[in-house]
């Protein structure tokens, strides 16, 4: 009896951890890590706990210049002070780690401490540094506000500029145009740049798509603008399929070092998700009778990186079995922890890339939200 007690023992502690290597398995291929998962949660026990701390907003009758007319970029400083970047105002709104305005850095302009068409703003060895498109000048101040130096650099057009957590680590997708024969080509490089210089490290993919067809909408722009994320020893690209979950992990220096996969099924927008789509994009398109929509969604909608150094998912959600859900999935060194529930984003948006109403950015040890509808911006300690 024993015995037979004993054999069932042991098949049964066998058949427990065969289930759970089954649920997160590693291979290596040619130097990458190949990380497979299922949809079993690995750390049930993960989770983003959100504590809402204040409300950054317009202040009513205060100085004209703390109106936040379109905040773009945050990040904090060592000393948890907050400078926001407001692109419509062309300066830097700082405020104290409570959110107490205290000054506006810079303004519209091409002299010195000035901005012409701001679209860049970080830290670096204690300095503010906005970087100007229409001047191609990188304004340098002190984190008093304090300007101190100018410096014109080559042309540089970034989008969906991520920074690590930390503030040390920049990526974007680098907007380059006016290529090809006829000047109609734009490439959109998924790139690291360098904070000292604003110029690439190193390149990850590039998309090129002609202009024309993009203004016409004779194509998806979701096919080109794959979701990003970096921390201060990767860059994460998902592979933007609609039929699997896949995310690429990179040095900076463009080595590829692991591939993050988890289980997914093709997901069909439903006719009203299709519909919001095609009237938000009708009013930036000159021929939305003709606008290209797929059929199926993206697997991952975007992606961010915490304090923590784990990577969080926001996957897309079949709306027939789903109605309202709006998720994160949480990973750890490629591996699947928990999917939660996250609150912050829009389930109207969820699946299409282009109905931007709001940014979430993870700065220093809080995260942010931008609700550039209402012009406010929630600070969430997690």
């Amino acid at each position: 009896m024993k015995k037979v007690i004993f054999v069932f023992l042991a098949a049964m502690l066998l058949f427990s951890c065969t289930g759970k290597s089954e649920n997160f398995t590693v291979t290596e291929v040619n130097g990458v890590n190949l990380y497979s998962n299922t949809d079993v949660p690995n750390d049930p026990e993960a989770k983003l706990e959100l504590r809402k701390l204040f409300t950054i907003s317009s202040e009513s009758g205060a100085d004209s210049t703390a109106e936040l007319r379109y905040p773009y970029l945050i990040v904090e400083d060592k000393s948890q002070n907050i400078f926001v970047l407001d692109v419509m105002a062309s300066n830097v709104k700082k405020y104290d780690p409570e959110g107490k305005f205290i000054k506006a850095i810079g303004r519209e302009g091409q002299g010195p401490g000035e901005f012409y068409q701001p679209s860049i703003m970080y830290i670096n060895n204690d300095t503010l540094n906005v970087y100007s498109n229409g001047s191609t000048v990188i304004s340098k101040f002190d984190v008093d506000g304090n300007f101190f130096h100018g410096k014109k650099v080559d042309r540089i057009q970034p989008q969906w500029e991520k920074y690590s957590p930390s503030g040390k680590s920049l990526a974007a997708l680098v907007f380059i145009p006016n290529l090809g024969e006829n000047r109609d080509i734009s490439n959109l490089n998924y790139s690291m740049l360098d904070l000292n210089t604003l110029t690439v490290k190193s390149t990850f993919l590039q998309n090129s798509m002609n202009q024309e067809e993009v203004m016409s909408g004779k194509i998806h722009f979701i096919d080109y603008y794959a979701p990003l994320a970096v921390d201060d020893e990767h860059f994460y690209l998902s592979d933007n399929s609609d039929y699997q979950y896949r995310i690429l992990a990179y040095d900076h220096a463009g080595n590829k070092k692991s591939e993050i996969k988890k289980s997914y099924q093709k997901i069909r927008y439903e006719k009203n998700e299709i519909e919001i789509y095609r009237e938000d994009m009708s009013k930036v398109m000159r021929k939305e009778d003709i606008l290209k929509i797929d059929n199926f969604k993206k697997a991952i909608y975007a992606m961010y990186t915490d304090k923590y150094g784990r990577l969080l998912v926001i996957p897309s959600i079949d709306r027939h079995k789903d109605k309202d859900g709006v998720y994160l999935d949480i990973f750890k060194d490629g591996k699947f922890l928990n999917r939660v529930k996250y609150d912050l984003m829009d389930k109207s948006t969820i699946g299409l890339l282009w109905l931007i109403r709001s940014s979430v950015i993870f700065s220093g040890s809080r995260l942010y939200y931008l609700d550039r509808e209402k012009n406010v911006i929630d600070v969430y300690d997690y």
